[in-house]
C-alpha cells in the first residue's frame, strides 16, 4: 500500500512538470497583473490579439505592433490585460474561454484583435496564424468565429464590453470562395456592448507602412485623451481616418451603450450604467435639428417608446427619420450609401422572406456592399425612397414584439450614420 501510494505521488509529480513544460511552449502568451483592490464592479478586464506572421497567407506588418502598443495603453489605463501574438486556432480559442470567464466575476470587458479577417455568409471570422483556407468550409473549420467572443461576453452578464476589430483587410483567400465579399460584415451589438471596426463593414483597410495601422494609431491617441467618452473617442478616430485616407476608410461602430464610458480620465467608469441615461447624440445628432430625439443613439428608450405605440405610429417615425438623414445636406453620397447598406441588411436580417417584398430576393440579400454599391447608383433621394419602402413593409411582417426591438435597431443605425 505504501509502495502504491509512493508510486502515485511520483506519477502526479511527473504530471505536473510536464503541464508546466507545456504551458512554456505555448508562444508569446502574456497576462498582466491582477489588480485585487479594484471593485469587482469596475474590474477592467482586455483581451488583445495580434496575428501577422502568417503562414499560409500573407504576412502583416502592423498587427504586433498595433496589439503590443494597445495592450500596453489599456494596462496603463487600469486594465488587466491579458495579450496573444502571432496566436494558433487553439491558443486564440483558449485564451477568449479564459476571458469569457473572467467576465463572469464582473465588470467591464474590451476584446481587441489585428490581422486578418473575413466573412462568410454573413458571418466573420478571425483568422489565427496558423490556417491553412482552401476553401469556404476551411474559415469554418480553421478560422475563429467572432460570434464566439460574442456569446462568452453575453453569457457572462456583465456590465459592459467593448469590442474592438482591426481586421478588415482584403480577404487573402478570396481565390478559394465562390463569392467574395469584401471587409467584414456588420454584427448586431448586443445589450451594454460596443462593436468597432477600422472602416465601414463590407469595405477594406490597408496595412499601413509605419509603425501601427492608421485606425488603431488613432485610436491609441485619443483613449489618452483625459475626458472623453467612448463615443467622442471613436467619432474623433473616424473624421481622422476619412481626413488622412479622403474618405477613402470610413471607421464604423455598432453600439447598445445606455451611457458613458471612458477610457482616461476623472469620470468614474461606473458610471457606464445608469438608471436614467441621459440623451445620447450621435454624430449625425445636427441633421435632426427639428427633432433631436431623433439623433439619440439610446437603443432601449427607443425600445420601451415603441412597446406603447400601433403599427401605424412606428411607420410614420421611420419613414421620418429615414427622410431626415437621407435629405441632411450635411451627408455626402458615400456617406448615405454606407447608412443605406447598412440599415438594408439590418432589414434583410430581421425580415428574410421575399415574399414579404413582393418576391424581390435582392431586398433580403445579407451583401451590405452590394447594397451599397445599388445606393450609390440611385442617389439620395432613391435610397430614401427605397428605404422608407423596406422598413415599413418589413414592420408589417413581423409580430408586435418584434417591431418594437425593429424600431429600436433602425432608429439606431439612422442616428449612427458615418
Amino acid at each position: 500500500m505504501r509502495l502504491l501510494r509512493k508510486s502515485s505521488l511520483s506519477l502526479i509529480a511527473i504530471l505536473l512538470v510536464a503541464l508546466a513544460a507545456h504551458s512554456q511552449q505555448d508562444r508569446q502568451l502574456t497576462q498582466g497583473p491582477a489588480n485585487p483592490s479594484t471593485p469587482q464592479a469596475n474590474r477592467r478586464i482586455a483581451l488583445v490579439i495580434g496575428n501577422g506572421s502568417y503562414a499560409n497567407a500573407p504576412p502583416l506588418k502592423n498587427p504586433t505592433n498595433d496589439a503590443n502598443d494597445m495592450a500596453d495603453a489599456l494596462a496603463k489605463l487600469g486594465f488587466n490585460v491579458a495579450r496573444g501574438i502571432d496566436l494558433n486556432q487553439r491558443q486564440m480559442k483558449a485564451m477568449i474561454r479564459e476571458f469569457g470567464q473572467k467576465l463572469k466575476s464582473g465588470g467591464q470587458g474590451l476584446f481587441y484583435f489585428a490581422g486578418h479577417g473575413v466573412q462568410l455568409r454573413g458571418r466573420n471570422y478571425l483568422i489565427p496564424v496558423d490556417a491553412s483556407i482552401q476553401s469556404e468550409t476551411d474559415v469554418e473549420d480553421q478560422g475563429v468565429d467572432a460570434n464566439l467572443i460574442m456569446g462568452l461576453m453575453d453569457e457572462a452578464g456583465n456590465a459592459l464590453n467593448v469590442v474592438i476589430l482591426d481586421a478588415c483587410r482584403n480577404n487573402p483567400f478570396s481565390r478559394s470562395f465562390r463569392s467574395v465579399s469584401s471587409g467584414l460584415a456588420q454584427m448586431d451589438a448586443p445589450s451594454g456592448t460596443l462593436i468597432a471596426y477600422a472602416t465601414a463593414p463590407g469595405s477594406v483597410a490597408s496595412d499601413g507602412s509605419v509603425r501601427n495601422g492608421l485606425y488603431t494609431q488613432e485610436l491609441l491617441k485619443n483613449m489618452a485623451v483625459p475626458g472623453l467618452s467612448i463615443e467622442e473617442v471613436f467619432k474623433r478616430v473616424r473624421v481622422a481616418v476619412r481626413s488622412a485616407t479622403g474618405g477613402k476608410q470610413t471607421p464604423w461602430k455598432s453600439s447598445s451603450l445606455t451611457g458613458d464610458f471612458y477610457f482616461s480620465g476623472a469620470k468614474s467608469i461606473a458610471n457606464a450604467i445608469e438608471t436614467k441615461p441621459p440623451a445620447i447624440k450621435a454624430p449625425t445628432a445636427q441633421c435632426f435639428t427639428n427633432d433631436p430625439n431623433v439623433g439619440s443613439i439610446d437603443r432601449q428608450a427607443y425600445y420601451n417608446w415603441a412597446t406603447t405605440r400601433d403599427t401605424k405610429t412606428l411607420e410614420a417615425h421611420l419613414k421620418d427619420k429615414i427622410a431626415l438623414l437621407f435629405d441632411c445636406p450635411s451627408m455626402d453620397a458615400e456617406r448615405l450609401s454606407i447608412a443605406f447598406g447598412a440599415i438594408s441588411v439590418l432589414v434583410a436580417r430581421y425580415v428574410p422572406d421575399a415574399n414579404c417584398f413582393g418576391g424581390d430576393a435582392g431586398v433580403v440579400a445579407t451583401d451590405q456592399a452590394g447594397h451599397k454599391s445599388w445606393g450609390l447608383s440611385k442617389g439620395a433621394a432613391g435610397m430614401r425612397d427605397n428605404l422608407q419602402w423596406k422598413t415599413v413593409t418589413a414592420l408589417n411582417c413581423l409580430s408586435r414584439a418584434q417591431q418594437a426591438a425593429f424600431y429600436a435597431d433602425v432608429s439606431v443605425a439612422v442616428a449612427s450614420a458615418p
